[in-house]
């Protein structure tokens, strides 16, 4: 008997340039590969809108001196906006603040998610450092994993590819994490990888990286039961 598996695994390529100016994680080899190539020194970074906006917002707090006085309540306030961006996105208070705002699928419970990110990061102790790009952006992640419910299922799960599952222009060959993947694919669950990296005309490079490698050695493990 002959059993055919389909699996589903993407490549979602980042959009060119957005990222904080100051908190880049410095994907420099990255974009010497790319067939557009852009001085970054001399050209503006782009940065999401939305974040931007927050972590402009939280600033003020930092400033002052107040985070542990006000951080909560400003965080319940972005909580507030992103509802009524919900209902009504064409003319919410975050399309005037962050032009380019997407859709929010679900509600984001921010003030739960950031009380749990402050309770172990201590961010409204600190003194010196305000809240990062990056901090503001876990703190969304964290909120949307908090929205979900126990009995929805999951349907997709993405993961961040360069300086994360493999070094800058390395392999992908962490076998565990190959294993929880090839789980999640047997599941029926869509798998992403985000890279920065852009072959345009040459997507069979993405093998290169040793994604693809890694996907068939994982299902062979699998198969096995390694």
């Amino acid at each position: 008997m002959c059993i055919i598996l389909y699996f589903r695994f993407f490549f979602f390529q980042a959009e060119d340039g957005i990222r904080d100016a100051q908190e880049s994680r410095g994907l420099g080899d990255v974009y010497k590969r790319q067939s557009r190539r852009r001085n970054y020194d001399l050209s503006k970074h782009r940065t999401d809108q939305l974040i931007s906006y927050m972590k402009g917002m939280i600033g003020h707090s930092f400033a002052l001196r107040l985070m542990t006085a006000t951080a909560l309540d400003t965080f319940a306030e972005f909580e507030d906006l992103v509802e009524e961006h919900r209902r009504i996105p064409e003319t919410s208070t975050l399309r005037h603040c962050a032009p380019s705002v997407g859709t929010f699928f679900t509600p984001l419970p921010l003030k739960d998610a950031f009380s749990e990110y402050d309770h172990k990061y201590k961010v409204t102790l600190r003194e010196s450092v305000p809240p990062s790009f990056n901090e503001l952006r876990h703190i969304l992640n964290l909120a949307q994993i908090m929205a979900f419910k126990p009995t929805d299922p999951l349907r997709m799960m993405t993961f961040d590819g360069d300086l994360t599952l493999y070094q800058d222009g390395g392999n992908f060959q962490d076998p565990k994490l190959i294993r929880y993947m090839m789980k999640l694919l047997s599941a029926g669950v869509h798998v992403a990888l985000v890279t920065a990296a852009s072959y345009m005309e040459k997507p069979e490079q993405y093998e290169q990286v040793g994604v693809g490698v890694g996907v068939r050695v994982g299902y062979k493990q699998h198969r096995l039961g390694l």
